[in-house]
């Protein structure tokens, strides 16, 4: 018997498309892919002509800014938004982890 015809409720969007895991993947909304999204145009397109503007010829600090900023932007997504779980010690974790990552990435991207 279907989930539907037992309960009457429809499963959610994800459920229906990406079907049921044994184990909670962490998922992302529309809402939070299109902060996240928004997020990376401002750090690409934005972050580097301020950052260069404020300190020319240091690329690193148009990386570590833009880095941040992408990186605070999932991580605040994830916590605040989708779980609900706020400022957990485990927010500033994968805050710091994905903040680094990402200027290293736009370090090279803008060397």
């Amino acid at each position: 018997m279907s989930r539907q015809a037992a309960g009457g409720a429809k499963p959610d969007l994800a459920r229906r498309w990406l079907g049921e895991t044994d184990y909670d993947i962490p998922r992302f909304g529309f809402l939070s892919g299109a902060v996240v999204c928004a997020a990376l145009v401002v750090a690409v397109f934005v972050v580097p002509p301020l950052a260069w503007a404020a300190a020319p010829g240091r690329t690193w600090v148009a990386a570590v800014a833009s880095g941040t900023l992408v990186g605070l932007t999932v991580a605040a997504m994830q916590f605040f938004h989708e779980t609900h779980r706020g400022a957990v010690p485990a927010f500033w974790l994968v805050a710091a982890g994905l903040s680094a990552g990402l200027s290293a990435l736009f370090l090279i991207l803008f060397a």
